[in-house]
C-alpha cells in the first residue's frame, strides 16, 4: 500500500528583491518564499513559493490515474495556492521609492512598525510627520532620522547603510546583554568550574 503524503506545515514570507533593467534602472519587486516543514518533521526546507506550488500542480497533473498520490498533490496545490494568494493580498505594498524591506539598516520589527501605518518606503519614512511618528510609537523618531541619513548618503556609497545596519545589531546585542545582567543570568563563555572530565590529564 502506497503511503499518502500528508500536508506539511508552511509559512510564507516576502522579501524586496532589487531588479535592474537593460538600461540599469533599479526597481523592486516582492519575492515570496515558503518555509516548509514536512508532516511529522522538524527541519525547515526553504523553497521559492511560486515555483514550489507550480511543481505541486505538475505532480498532480502528470502522475498517472493509478497513482494514489496524484489526487493528494492536487489537494496540496489547491490548498497552498489559496494560502499564498491570501498572503499576497495582505502583503501588497503601494509604494514609490526604495522599500524599507530592502534596507539592511532596519530590523524586521522596525519595518513592521512602519508598515502598520502604511509607510513602505525609505522616502516616506524620511518625510513622516509628527502624527505619523506618534502612531508608529517608541523609536519612531530615531527611525526617521536614520532614513534621512541614509537618503543623504544614497548615491555616494553603500557603506553608510552597512554601518547603520551593524550599529542596529550592536545596539540590539548590548540591550540583550543588559537584560541578561539585570536578570542575573551568566554571560555566554563565563561558566563555573570546569567539568571533572576536563581536569583529567591522561
Amino acid at each position: 500500500m502506497i503511503q499518502q503524503p500528508r500536508l506539511p506545515y508552511v509559512q510564507f514570507r516576502v522579501e524586496a528583491l532589487e531588479v535592474k533593467d537593460e538600461n540599469g534602472h533599479i526597481t523592486f519587486k516582492n519575492k515570496y518564499w515558503a518555509d516548509v516543514v514536512p508532516a511529522g518533521g522538524k527541519d525547515i526546507v526553504v523553497k521559492d513559493a511560486e515555483e514550489w506550488i507550480s511543481q505541486l500542480r505538475t505532480k498532480g497533473e502528470t502522475r498517472g490515474p493509478f497513482d494514489s498520490n496524484a489526487s493528494e498533490y492536487r489537494t496540496w496545490f489547491e490548498h497552498f495556492s489559496k494560502l499564498l494568494a491570501q498572503f499576497k493580498a495582505g502583503e501588497e505594498m503601494t509604494t514609490t521609492g526604495t522599500p524599507l524591506r530592502a534596507i539592511l539598516a532596519f530590523t524586521k520589527a522596525e519595518i513592521a512598525q512602519a508598515e502598520a501605518i502604511r509607510i513602505y518606503s525609505l522616502e516616506e519614512l524620511a518625510q513622516a510627520n509628527e502624527e505619523a511618528l506618534r502612531h508608529m510609537g517608541i523609536g519612531a523618531r530615531a527611525m526617521k532620522d536614520k532614513a534621512v541619513q541614509l537618503l543623504a548618503s544614497k548615491g555616494e556609497n553603500h557603506l553608510a547603510e552597512e554601518n547603520a545596519a551593524l550599529r542596529v545589531k550592536l545596539e540590539a546585542l548590548e540591550a540583550r546583554i543588559e537584560d541578561m545582567i539585570a536578570a542575573g543570568m551568566k554571560m555566554p563563555g563565563k561558566v563555573g568550574r570546569p567539568r571533572k572530565t576536563e581536569e583529567i590529564d591522561e
